[in-house]
């Protein structure tokens, strides 16, 4: 007894927003574009046919939704960053940033001795928080 193997087919998808002020029916029109430029004879028509497109109409929300979703994400984030921790030191005496050291976005500059004497300024700035940044660099100074 042989089994048969089921292919799945590779399906594009289309989906226009969906809008009730259209009065044009656009799934009808999209298919028939498909029909008129990828006949039978076409080269691409293995690919480009009814049965491997599908429409459907995609529901987004409206404007006024979308503008009041991202002011309170903005808003919600400033108020994250007014009650976050300033500082995660087990012991706050000996914070390389004097209580601070999670705040991102720094620029700071470090003097740094070498064996032989030489005393050289480094000039870094930090993405993510500072204390993340100087923890890398002493992680590095020891290997």
């Amino acid at each position: 007894m042989s089994k048969s193997r089921n292919r799945s087919r590779n399906i594009i998808w289309f989906n226009p927003p969906y809008s009730q002020n259209v009065q044009t029916n656009v799934a009808k029109s999209f298919l028939q574009l498909i029909d008129k430029h990828f006949p039978k004879s076409h080269i691409l028509h293995k690919i480009f046919n009814r049965n491997n497109f599908k429409v459907s109409y995609s529901c987004t929300t409206n404007m006024a939704n979308i503008i009041k979703n991202h002011n309170q994400k903005i808003l919600n984030e400033c108020d994250d960053v007014e009650n976050r921790r300033k500082c995660k030191c087990r012991n706050n005496d000996l914070c390389p940033f004097d209580g601070e050291c999670l705040t991102s976005k720094v620029i700071y500059e470090a003097t740094v001795t070498t064996t032989s004497s030489d005393t050289k300024t480094y000039i870094g700035m930090t993405q993510n928080d500072f204390k993340t940044t100087y923890n890398n660099h002493k992680l590095s100074f020891k290997d």
